[in-house]
């Protein structure tokens, strides 16, 4: 019987003195990135997402272990253990998206992401007036989504490493508590916002509850059928609970949405760029800073 391994160590708590902060407007992006792709992709979103002005801050999320088993394994990287894996698409996504330095309030609240627990006092909320949303937002990377692993790790010890999952209402709980008086967004692609709201995911009417007016699904171009989609959905929905009647198997959510067309995406995919074994295909799908990390740490088509 294998040991079971240790959970990877928590952060300093911050320190007591604090500086006096302002609420932010915070947009949460979380995605596999594995690994991230460039312009035309992931990096695209971003960029979008920042220069929109909706808000202060955007915060990348990379997931720590899939609530999918089957997307759990990524093709090229069987070799690899999860905090492997996780500290190269941390090592990525940073390259791809962070900006720097950091507001005062971004970084505290950066720090307060990953060093609050539920047995911590919870901070004290900003106690400036909210700032002026920027022409464009700085960009952060989290690695909360590791932290709430090794906080349910560390709080159920006897546990199964292999069946613990942090999904996105546990995500979303956390930073209530350990960020109160910040407002977070979360933005997903149109794809995940349909299976979303036809009940496919885990916890579904909790999450349609914490985001009510501050979800946000991106599509790109050539891609209207999506908000067809969409639009077929929620008529189907607001139908049914008019009715007070249920469809299927019941379990469908109305979550409004901010629906945004991004310019400049294409048909890219972390799937082409993990598969391929082309430098110059690699570069146009993830971009150079991250097609120099894959193959100078010999991930993916170029582990050998």
């Amino acid at each position: 019987m294998s040991a079971v391994p240790s959970p990877p160590a928590l952060p300093p708590a911050p320190s007591v003195l604090r500086p006096s902060s302002a609420p932010l407007r915070v947009c949460l992006f979380g995605s596999s990135t594995f690994p991230p792709t460039g312009s035309s992709g992931h990096n695209g979103i971003v960029q979008y997402l920042r220069r929109c002005g909706l808000f202060h801050l955007v915060v990348i999320v990379p997931v720590y272990r899939h609530m999918f088993s089957a997307k759990r394994s990524a093709p090229g990287a069987l070799d690899l253990t999860e905090g492997d894996a996780f500290e190269h698409k941390l090592g990525m996504c940073k390259l791809a998206f962070e900006s720097a330095p950091l507001p005062q309030a971004s970084s505290t609240l950066m720090q307060d992401m990953c060093s609050h627990s539920p047995s911590s006092p919870p901070p004290p909320p900003p106690s400036l007036p909210p700032p002026p949303i920027p022409d464009v937002a700085p960009c952060a990377v989290s690695a909360v989504e590791q932290h709430l692993f090794s906080l349910t790790q560390l709080a159920n010890p006897s546990s199964d490493p292999s069946s613990i999952r942090v999904g996105t209402a546990t995500l979303l709980a956390h930073l209530r508590g350990a960020c109160p008086g910040h407002e977070f967004h979360f933005c997903l692609g149109a794809d995940s916002y349909i299976s979303l709201c036809e009940g496919k995911w885990g916890s579904g009417g909790r999450i349609a509850d914490m985001l009510l007016g501050k979800m946000h699904a991106v599509h790109r171009a050539g891609f209207e059928s999506r908000l067809l989609a969409i639009a077929a959905l929620q008529d189907s929905i607001e139908a049914r609970n008019a009715s007070g009647g249920k469809s299927g198997a019941g379990r469908e959510f109305s979550v409004p949405a901010t629906l945004h067309r991004v310019p400049g995406l294409g048909d890219v995919s972390s799937t082409r760029a993990r598969d391929t074994r082309d430098e110059g295909e690699l570069r146009e799908l993830v971009g150079e800073g991250v097609a120099g990390y894959i193959m100078d740490n010999k991930l993916f088509g170029f582990s050998e």
